[in-house]
């Protein structure tokens, strides 16, 4: 999905809790570690237009679809929310 969404020069917002160092900001969006002791997080969700898939990772990988406008601008309000009081609390 990755290099499509790039290649459609379409920007991404990560909130990722990634043990084995830190993923740079670039050109193809922004990147915010969170504390994977404090909120652990073991889905992967991708929100574009209308849609949100919800994969989950572990021993048995599975998806979820979802195709609602009210649930995607719901799921992107929230990672709003995070990056908002991110930057405020570097403030």
């Amino acid at each position: 999905y990755r290099t499509a969404r790039v290649d459609r020069k379409i920007k991404s917002k990560v909130i990722y809790t990634y043990k084995s160092g830190t993923l740079q900001s670039d050109e193809s969006g922004e990147r915010l570690k969170i504390d994977a002791d404090k909120f652990p997080l073991s889905c992967d969700i991708s929100i574009y237009q209308d849609k949100v898939i919800i994969s989950i990772l572990g021993n048995k990988l599975s998806s979820i679809f979802i195709k609602s406008k009210d649930f995607a601008n719901t799921m992107k309000s929230l990672v709003d929310v995070i990056y908002s009081r991110e930057s405020q609390e570097k403030k």
